[in-house]
């Protein structure tokens, strides 16, 4: 158990000499590079367990549903929402969120009824986009939307799916 008086002093010495033990602490971050990654490890360490929560590892569909559509340049696979965002580890309402606001290009097929349809060839090329934007701690949803069309642009440009 810890003493009282002892916890007091402490807090009185510390209040009192508040600015030196400051300044001693940042010429240590300054001139130690040891200290310097211990205190960042133990600052994304208390990030993690604090703010950061956990993503929900995205449930696959219980059936994959894909459909054959003809296209311009032959018979494609396409699948439902649910198996595009099962494919790049993000939720459907994430997926008609970002329809939504443009950050996705408008590539998919409505064939019949309302659901739309979108080729795996597209799947592929949205989540290697946002696979690197993961890699590279990127949250910028800006600078993704710009990736993402700069990308299918010029997809498109090389052949893209022929829709």
């Amino acid at each position: 158990m810890v003493d009282k008086d002892y916890v007091d002093y402490n807090s009185e010495y510390y209040e009192s000499n508040k600015k030196a033990i400051s300044e001693q602490r940042k010429n240590k971050y300054k001139e130690d590079k040891e200290y310097r990654e211990k205190c960042k490890d133990r600052a994304l360490k208390r990030y993690k367990d604090t703010y950061k929560r956990k993503r929900k590892r995205i449930p696959k569909p219980k059936r994959q549903e894909k459909q054959l559509l003809n296209t311009k340049v032959g018979t494609r696979v396409f699948y439902t929402i649910g198996e595009f965002a099962y494919r790049i580890d993000r939720s459907t309402h994430t997926i008609n969120s970002w329809l939504i606001k443009g950050i996705l290009p408008p590539h998919y097929a409505t064939p019949k009824g309302p659901n739309r349809w979108f080729s795996a060839r597209f799947i592929d090329m949205v989540g290697g986009v946002v696979e690197k934007f993961n890699q590279q701690r990127i949250s910028d949803i800006v600078a993704l939307k710009d990736e993402l069309h700069e990308t299918y642009y010029n997809w498109l440009k090389k052949g893209g799916d022929g829709l």
